[in-house]
């Protein structure tokens, strides 16, 4: 949006006189709330195809400026509250690491540099938490101009995953004692254990534990108002996953196969 030399020093004298007219707030209460009136100005001028004239920069800054001190009021009712919100500008996923750089005053990216090592050590641990300080922070946020959640889909998507890891797992069992079965109707002999052929079963429990503490909460951020296409990335990630999944599956009942074809080649043999 281009503004003319005197709308931009009105807009700046707006916000510099916005600063000290919440001077009464703590520092950190009073940054944040300008911060978001930066980010309510820029929202409104997003809507204009053509620069705005005059009155209409007026306007948007009247409604701003009436916004933020519903704000500024209610922060000092409440004994300007220290709780943390989300990040309406500038988010990567949700707009929690945001939030929490604003809360505190350090740079963004500093903490998601942070946060993302976390989640190399920590695995499905950190996403768990990032979901948890999500959830927490989403519901004590008043901010319209945060996405809202469709419940519909954060329902549908991590049950369709489940119910997928769920179906592997048993349909792979189904199959192995089906192998059982058959041997033994041919063989007229109960199949021996299959030693180091029989890795599936000995492991296939474990194997589902870790596949479910990764999918499942991946399909719960993925199913969530993710900025920047992170959604569609993080499903094609699951879509992996599950394919990984599946084919550790699949070597381990090609083991068992194995396994039960050279018994049946040592009882021919005999």
């Amino acid at each position: 949006m281009q503004f003319t030399q005197k709308q931009e020093r009105q807009i700046a004298v707006f916000l510099r006189t916005a600063g000290e007219r919440f001077n009464r707030l703590p520092p950190k209460a009073r940054d944040l709330l300008v911060l978001r009136l930066k980010g309510r100005i820029q929202s409104e001028f997003k809507h204009f195809t053509r620069p705005p004239h005059d009155e209409e920069v007026d306007a948007v800054l009247t409604r701003c400026a009436a916004a933020a001190n519903a704000e500024a009021a209610k922060l000092t009712k409440e004994g300007a509250s220290e709780g943390m919100a989300l990040s309406a500008d500038g988010r990567v996923w949700l707009g929690v690491c945001g939030g929490i750089a604003e809360r505190f005053g350090w740079d963004a990216r500093l903490v998601r540099l942070v946060a993302f090592v976390l989640g190399l050590v920590t695995g499905p641990l950190a996403i768990m938490a990032y979901l948890a300080a999500y959830l927490e922070m989403y519901l004590t946020s008043e901010d319209e101009n945060l996405p809202a959640v469709d419940k519909a889909r954060l329902v549908a998507f991590p049950l369709g995953i489940l119910a997928a890891t769920i179906a592997f797992h048993v349909g792979t069992k189904l199959l192995v004692s089906l192998l059982h079965r058959l041997y033994t109707a041919v063989m007229a002999q109960e199949l021996a254990p299959l030693e180091k052929w029989n890795w599936l079963e000995e492991n296939g429990a474990s194997l589902f534990v870790w596949a479910l503490m990764f999918l499942l909460p991946l399909s719960v951020l993925a199913a969530l108002p993710l900025a920047n296409d992170w959604d569609k990335t993080l499903k094609r990630v699951i879509q992996a996953g599950l394919a990984l999944y599946a084919l550790a599956l699949s070597c381990g009942l090609a083991a068992a196969v194995v396994g039960i074809i050279l018994q049946i080649v040592e009882q021919l043999a005999v």
